[in-house]
């Protein structure tokens, strides 16, 4: 899915350098074509993905090697991804910049604290520590860095048991 997103970003800015634009909108379009679609890539716990083993075994080498590659293809969809229209989503339980180096966070101008962090993952998420003061007894409150500003925000909770009384009770909505 990487390897085909960077693909994807590298035509992209074939075509907008061989028209002369600088966003993947601006392509002229051809007749029959429907309207530009972005493409978005979501990587739930990137650590699993993204932490090497450090097996011994040619296995495990062979999986450090896909971990890394992984890590470049993520980092150079984090800098040139918006302009073709290649968007990325990492989440992770707890940030770690020995996995996602500064240069990679500095590319995403919008991340997410859900809950309360530590005074480490604020400043790798939010750059303060503004990530220490989101209450810890409220669910679903957080606080978003967008563009470098920070703007609090609640989002919807509701606990297992009310999802699974709902989809019992919508089994048609449910299964969309």
């Amino acid at each position: 899915v990487l390897r085909f997103a960077q693909q994807t970003m590298m035509q992209r800015y074939a075509e907008m350098e061989k028209h002369g634009v600088n966003d993947f909108m601006d392509l002229p379009s051809e007749e029959g074509d429907g309207p530009r679609q972005r493409l978005m890539v979501m990587v739930d716990e990137a650590a699993e993905l993204l932490s090497p083993t450090g097996a011994k075994t040619d296995e495990g080498k062979a999986d450090d090697q896909l971990k890394g590659e992984a890590l470049v293809i993520i980092g150079s969809i984090a800098r040139l991804g918006r302009a073709s229209g290649v968007h990325l989503v990492l989440a992770m339980q707890r940030p770690d910049a020995k996995i996602i180096s500064g240069e990679i966070r500095s590319n995403f101008m919008c991340r997410i604290a859900a809950g309360r962090l530590t005074a480490a993952a604020s400043g790798m998420t939010l750059e303060s520590g503004e990530g220490t003061l989101i209450p810890a007894h409220i669910k679903g409150r957080g606080k978003a860095y967008l563009n470098g500003s920070i703007v609090d925000f609640q989002g919807f909770y509701a606990a297992p048991e009310y999802i699974d009384e709902w989809r019992a009770a919508n089994p048609v909505l449910a299964g969309l």
